[in-house]
């Protein structure tokens, strides 16, 4: 497909002699953008996917209603395996021990409170969320995050994992009552995939970060290769695969894409704040052959 494109390009090239002919681009195939996110900004968007936080955006059901006619996904952000301060089911009283239910700070995150998630206080925080804040608005689908956090438990809890996948498709299960064409997309926590039929059937897609590179660095190539190998086995299934990115310069940006393209997955590369910023590859059309 690469080699198509270079000799397309530089056929165009050749007859029109346009300056701007002798660079060609990959770009994101979906749009991640969870800050300043507009109902006007994704319906002149190019894209067809979007992956929004539905407190920021605050699209009704009569726009989500509109985007979908037009051939637009839009996705509403759901953080299952951390609390967020900035969330309307949040406390003022609230703090790391109290409730019980909320584990430790996020290192990274400086909103995120990790949980212990197989709680039922948690649970129907999550849920009553959900219901309140993402169903009556008619998004398409849903994407999960943070389900990958029952790791952290594994020791104190032996079944994280399946009390995970539980959590997740009751979650599934309430948002298909709501709309039965809801479609569910899970972030990371790639190795429950083949451990559970259940987590399979429940999951319409799969998204991954850090597949080929890793806080601006080419990840092993060990580190590659099974991660690249869940992702595949979840597109035999028919599942969208979404892979995304946050490398800056031009040149890791290109190597991104075209290992993401060739592996067959829907790609992008964003800014790791998620405020809109997404970034291009711009190649000479010679390093297609490459």
């Amino acid at each position: 497909m690469n080699t198509v494109v270079a000799v397309c390009v530089l056929a165009v090239c050749v007859l029109s002699a346009a300056v701007e002919c002798r660079k060609t681009r990959y770009h994101a195939q979906f749009v991640l953008q969870l800050t300043n996110q507009t109902f006007q900004s994704i319906l002149r968007s190019p894209e067809l996917m979007f992956i929004v936080d539905p407190d920021d955006v605050q699209l009704t059901r009569d726009q989500n209603a509109l985007l979908r006619g037009l051939g637009k996904t839009v996705f509403a952000y759901l953080s299952v395996g951390e609390a967020e301060t900035v969330r309307p089911y949040w406390q003022d009283s609230w703090r790391v021990g109290a409730p019980s239910f909320l584990s430790r700070q996020d290192e990274k995150y400086a909103n995120g409170i990790i949980v212990e998630f197989w709680r039922p206080e948690w649970q129907a925080a999550v849920m009553h969320y959900m219901s309140s804040n993402i169903l009556p608005f008619g998004y398409s689908g849903i994407l999960m995050d943070y389900l990958g956090k029952y790791q952290e438990f594994l020791t104190v809890r032996p079944t994280a994992a399946e009390d995970m996948i539980n959590l997740a498709a009751a979650l599934a299960n309430m948002a298909r009552i709501s709309n039965p064409a809801m479609l569910i997309v899970t972030q990371d926590a790639l190795e429950l995939y083949p451990i559970s039929e259940q987590y399979r059937m429940m999951v319409d897609g799969v998204s991954a970060e850090d597949v080929y590179f890793q806080d601006g660095k080419v990840r092993r190539s060990g580190e590659t290769k099974s991660k690249v190998e869940l992702l595949k086995r979840a597109a035999l299934d028919k599942k969208v695969v979404l892979v995304e990115e946050y490398v800056e310069k031009n040149r890791s940006v290109c190597e991104f894409y075209k290992k993401c393209a060739m592996d067959g997955f829907m790609c992008g590369v964003f800014g790791a704040d998620l405020v809109g910023v997404t970034r291009d590859c711009v190649m000479e059309p010679s390093a297609l052959f490459a």
